[in-house]
C-alpha cells in the first residue's frame, strides 16, 4: 500500500469515528467504506463497521465485515466476541459457540463472554453446561443482574424452582425494573403450585412490557387471572419456530410427528 493509499484510508475512517460518535450512521458508513476502498484489510475499519450494521439490525452485512475483521486478526477478542453475537442472533449456535470458546481462550475472564456462551446452551437446553457459565459470569462480576436472571432460568430448565427464585430475587435487588426476572419468578410460582403469587409476578411483568406481546397474557388467561389474546404473541410464535427447527429433519421422520400444515390448509 502507498503512502497515498494509507492517508486517504486513515482520513475516512478518522471522519468515520467522528460521524459514529455523533450518531450520524449513514454518514459514518460512507465514510467506512471509502477507507476500505484505500484499504480493505484495515482491521478497525471493518471491524466498526460491522458494528454499526448490527447496530441498525442489518446482520448479513454486520456479518460480512465482521468476518473479514476476524481473518484478518483471528486473536482479537473483541472481534471474535461480537462476531459470536451476530451468529447467536441470526441462529448459528455452533459458529457462535466456537467464537465465544476462542474469545474465554485469549482472555479467559470476560464475565459478558461466559453469559453469552450461557445463554446459548440454555436455548439449546443444556442447562448444566449454561449454569456452570452464569455462575463463572457471576464470579467475576457479582453485580450482573443479567447473569442472575440467566442463571435463575437455568435453573428453572432443571427444575430448581426454589433455588431458581432466589437468583430472579437477587436480579431485582439489582435491577428492580428488569422485567424479564418477573417473568421467571411468575414461572416458577406456577410450577409450585403458587397461584397468587405467580398472578402479581406476571401482571407486575406487563406493567414493564412496553411491547404489549407477549406470552405473559396467555398464561394469565390460563390462570383465571386475564382475558384470553385475540392472537398468538408472535414472540411465543417465533420462539417456538426456533426450537422446532434445531430437530426437524430428525422429528418429522418419528410416528405422530408428521408435517400436517398443507393437510390442514386443503382442508
Amino acid at each position: 500500500m502507498s503512502s497515498n493509499d494509507y492517508e486517504q484510508c486513515q482520513k475516512y475512517f478518522k471522519k468515520a469515528l467522528g460521524k459514529q460518535k455523533e450518531r450520524d450512521f449513514p454518514a459514518a458508513e460512507s465514510f467506512y467504506k471509502r477507507a476500505l476502498r484505500y484499504n480493505p484489510m484495515h482491521l478497525d475499519a471493518n471491524y466498526l463497521l460491522g458494528t454499526l450494521y448490527a447496530e441498525q439490525g442489518e446482520l448479513g452485512k454486520a456479518l460480512k465485515f465482521l468476518r473479514q475483521a476476524a481473518e484478518i486478526n483471528p486473536r482479537s477478542h473483541m472481534v471474535q466476541n461480537n462476531l459470536g453475537n451476530i451468529y447467536q442472533l441470526t441462529g448459528q449456535y455452533e459458529k457462535a459457540i466456537a467464537c465465544y470458546q476462542r474469545v474465554l481462550g485469549l482472555e479467559p475472564n470476560m464475565p459478558e463472554v461466559h453469559n453469552n456462551l450461557g445463554n446459548i446452551y440454555k436455548r439449546q437446553e443444556r442447562y448444566e453446561e449454561a449454569e456452570r457459565c452464569y455462575r463463572r459470569a457471576l464470579m467475576l462480576r457479582p453485580a450482573m443482574f443479567e447473569a442472575y436472571c440467566n442463571l435463575g432460568g437455568a435453573l428453572l430448565g432443571q427444575k430448581k424452582y426454589r433455588e431458581a427464585l432466589e437468583n430472579y430475587r437477587r436480579a431485582l435487588e439489582l435491577s428492580p425494573g428488569y422485567k424479564a426476572a418477573y417473568e421467571g419468578m411468575g414461572t416458577c410460582h406456577e410450577e409450585l403450585g403458587e397461584r397468587e403469587q405467580a398472578i402479581e409476578c406476571f401482571k407486575r411483568y406487563l406493567e414493564l412490557d412496553s411491547g404489549g406481546d407477549s406470552e405473559v397474557k396467555l398464561r394469565l388467561a390460563r390462570l383465571n387471572a386475564g382475558a384470553i389474546p385475540e392472537r398468538y404473541p408472535s414472540a411465543v410464535t417465533l420462539t417456538t419456530y426456533e426450537k422446532k427447527a434445531q430437530n426437524w429433519d430428525s422429528d418429522i421422520q418419528r410416528p405422530g410427528m408428521e408435517f400436517l400444515g398443507p393437510r390442514h390448509v386443503r382442508e
